[in-house]
């Protein structure tokens, strides 16, 4: 958990692996308040939040961030179906880019199990990256892959989408 009180700093992740770490409650990585975040070369494999709902990697409250060569893969945000739960979630950026980034194989409890952009103050951009395999199982979902609320501009350059999944539970 990185938060920036008072002066808002910049946070650089290079060559960071966050592995097999289970988070009791929410969020294994959560980044708030930062002037501006990036992270290159990075890895956030095989983790899970296993109570509450929560987001593996939560950006909040941040100027812009700008994810290279980074890996999301093989998460589970949430065991609990209907609890909540997405890999990737956005929050009031003022602009995010993904490049180069693999987003896959990821699973969810409820809302998205790729990536969640719930509010933005600035574009979000995907360039050359795959966002494939991940899938969301509860009883109300909002997508597989990748969900967007409206108002929010996304802008995909050579991206591949595909292969996510939105599985309908009875819990």
């Amino acid at each position: 958990y990185l938060n920036s009180t008072g002066t808002a700093q910049t946070f650089r992740l290079t060559d960071v692996k966050v592995s097999g770490y289970q988070k009791s409650g929410y969020r294994v990585v959560y980044i708030k308040g930062a002037a501006d975040v990036i992270a290159t070369d990075c890895q956030i494999v095989n983790n899970a939040t296993v109570t509450g709902s929560g987001a593996i990697l939560h950006l909040a409250n941040t100027g812009t961030t700008q994810l290279t060569d980074c890996m999301v893969s093989g998460n589970h945000a949430n065991t609990k179906p209907s609890a909540g739960g997405s890999t990737i979630m956005l929050q009031k950026s003022q602009g995010t880019t993904f490049t180069d980034c693999t987003i896959t194989d990821n699973t969810s409890g409820a809302s998205s199990s790729g990536i969640f952009i719930s509010s933005q103050n600035g574009p979000v951009t995907l360039e050359n990256c795959l966002i494939s395999g991940n899938q969301v199982e509860t009883t109300n979902a909002s997508a597989g892959g990748l969900y967007v609320n409206s108002g929010i501009t996304v802008l995909v350059k050579d991206t591949v989408i595909k292969n996510n999944q939105y599985v309908e539970t009875n819990a």
